[in-house]
C-alpha cells in the first residue's frame, strides 16, 4: 500500500518525453491544463509537456483512439442507411399498368386514338394500348376512362387552345385516375404510351378527340 508520502512524490527529468506520474486527484487544474492532460480513471495519469498526454491504464488516450475509429464507422453505417432507403423507395416506385400493341390485346389506346388519326407515322395497331387482361387485373373499366377522356377533351376544347403533348399528357393522366388508378401509375403509364408514339415518329396531336379540331 502506498503511503501518503508516496502518493506526493514527483518524479522530475529534464526530458519532455517523460512523464509526471501522480494520482490525478493530486493534480490541481493549473498543473493539468499545460500538460494536456486526459483524465479518464482514478489510476496515475500521465502528463507530457508540450502536450498530449497519455491515460493511465488506457484511459484518456485510448479513448480519444476509439472515438476517432468510431467516427468512420458511424458515417459509414449513416451511409449504408440512406442508401437502403433510395434502394427501398425505387422498389415501391409504381411501373404503371402493363401495355402492348393495341393489335394484340385490344383494350383501351393510351392515348386516345381520335388525337392522332391522320398522322402517317400513327399505326392504330401498333399503338400502346392497356390490354383488356391488364384491365381487369387494375380492377378499371374500360367505358368510365373512356367516359372521363370525353369530358375532359370536350372541357379543353372550349378554350380554343391547341392542343399539344403536354395536354394530352395531363387529360390522359386524369382519365386514368378517375378511372381507379392511382396518379402514380396512371402518370407512369401515360408517359410510357406517349414516349412510344414520339420514337416512332408521331409528331403530336393531330386535333381534339370529341371536341372538333
Amino acid at each position: 500500500m502506498a503511503t501518503t508520502m508516496d502518493r506526493r512524490r514527483v518524479k522530475n527529468t529534464s526530458a519532455a518525453t517523460t512523464p509526471d506520474v501522480r494520482l490525478a486527484w493530486l493534480l490541481s487544474p493549473e498543473e493539468m491544463l499545460p500538460r494536456g492532460c486526459f483524465v479518464a480513471s482514478t489510476e496515475p495519469i500521465g502528463c507530457l509537456e508540450g502536450g498530449g498526454g497519455a491515460g493511465g491504464g488506457g484511459g484518456g488516450g485510448a479513448a480519444v483512439g476509439a472515438a476517432e475509429e468510431a467516427a468512420p464507422a458511424a458515417a459509414g453505417i449513416e451511409a449504408g442507411t440512406a442508401a437502403a432507403g433510395a434502394e427501398e423507395s425505387a422498389g415501391t416506385a409504381e411501373a404503371g399498368a402493363a401495355l402492348g400493341p393495341y393489335g394484340k390485346g385490344r383494350g383501351h389506346h393510351i392515348p386516345a386514338k381520335r388525337a392522332f388519326t391522320g398522322d402517317p407515322n400513327y399505326d392504330i395497331n401498333a399503338a400502346l394500348a392497356i390490354p383488356k387482361l391488364e384491365l381487369r387485373a387494375q380492377g378499371i373499366f374500360h367505358p368510365q376512362i373512356t367516359g372521363a377522356q370525353q369530358s375532359l377533351y370536350r372541357e379543353f376544347a372550349r378554350t380554343g387552345q391547341p392542343l399539344t403533348w403536354d395536354v394530352v399528357r395531363s387529360i390522359e393522366t386524369q382519365a386514368l385516375t378517375r378511372a381507379g388508378m392511382s396518379p402514380e401509375s396512371a402518370s407512369v403509364t401515360v408517359n410510357k404510351a406517349i414516349s412510344a408514339l414520339q420514337a416512332s415518329g408521331v409528331s403530336g396531336p393531330v386535333s381534339i378527340p370529341w371536341g372538333g379540331k
